[in-house]
């Protein structure tokens, strides 16, 4: 899906913007270091996890801990993180680069690769700015 169907999806979700935040392929999107993702991954708090889970039924995905599924193409990643942690673009709140480097080099994923040299390019040119 391209970014402006990706914010549909998001936008009718309707959460709180202080309880998720868009991590993964769509944050890769939202920086303009991709055009398209395949789903939508989303990191919740735990209390937004446990309204939710009273409302739909979440499955449990078999990828890793605390990440559920909300229909066919919604993940979400239920994790505490904190509002620095955060930069709103076009009005989402999304997963800094950072945040996300971390991550990615802590997990060691064959196929999160090519998403460490886009980060660091992209943050190598914003460094050169300031």
């Amino acid at each position: 899906m391209n970014k402006k169907e990706f914010l549909e999806i998001v936008e009718k979700l309707n959460f709180p913007k202080d309880q998720y935040c868009i991590i993964s392929g769509g944050s890769m999107m939202m920086y303009s270091l991709k055009d398209y993702t395949e789903d939508v991954d989303l990191k919740i708090k735990p209390d937004l996890y446990n309204k939710l889970k009273e409302k739909y039924t979440l499955v449990s995905s078999k990828k890793m801990d605390d990440l559920y599924e909300l229909g066919e193409n919604i993940e979400l990643k239920v994790e505490n993180f904190e509002k620095e942690d955060i930069e709103f673009i076009d009005g989402f709140p999304v997963l800094s680069l950072e945040k996300q480097r971390e991550w990615i080099i802590e997990n060691k994923r064959k196929k999160d690769e090519e998403k460490l040299l886009l980060i660091d390019n992209y943050l190598k040119g914003k460094k050169k700015l300031l």
